[in-house]
């Protein structure tokens, strides 16, 4: 039993209050109760925003991680999103711009080899010596006509 006491001094009268214990403090238990309840399911809702906050933010640096793998592995035509906020858009937006570049600067490079190749092919083909080039491994790499025609005739000899 739990009991409260109190007096009236106006009224020339005191009073006393008796319930049982488990009734007395059912309340602050019940309020314990919720206020743990509460607290679990905040928890839980602040853990799954800052997840979805991180993923907000990270998403768009891993796509351009990923487009600048596939750029170091010579796919200039990986291209990443132009998504997030400030900083993260100016980024993306920059990135495309720099492949942009290297795929012309690329094209220009490819058109020029080729060039320059027909030329040395050219020159090699109307010297009148056989020309081989050979590599480290003593494959033939490269023969001219001239170096052909010999090759062949000592062959057959």
């Amino acid at each position: 039993m739990t009991g409260a006491y109190v007096t009236a001094p106006s009224f020339g009268l005191r009073a006393l209050s008796l319930q049982p214990s488990r009734e007395a403090f059912a309340a602050p238990e019940k309020f314990a109760l919720k206020a743990a309840s509460l607290l679990i399911l905040l928890a839980i809702l602040v853990a799954l925003a800052a997840a979805w906050i991180t993923g907000q933010f990270t998403r768009p640096l891993t796509d351009l991680v990923a487009a600048a793998q596939r750029a170091a592995g010579r796919d200039l035509n990986a291209t990443v999103p132009e998504i997030g906020w400030g900083e993260l858009n100016e980024l993306s937006k920059s990135f495309n711009r720099m492949l942009v570049t290297l795929r012309a600067f690329e094209s220009f490079q490819v058109d020029r080899l080729i060039a320059e190749k027909a030329k040395v092919d050219g020159l090699v083909q109307n010297i009148p010596d056989g020309i081989v080039l050979a590599g480290f491994n003593g494959d033939v790499l490269y023969m001219n006509d001239v170096a052909r025609s010999l090759l062949d005739a000592q062959k057959s000899a």
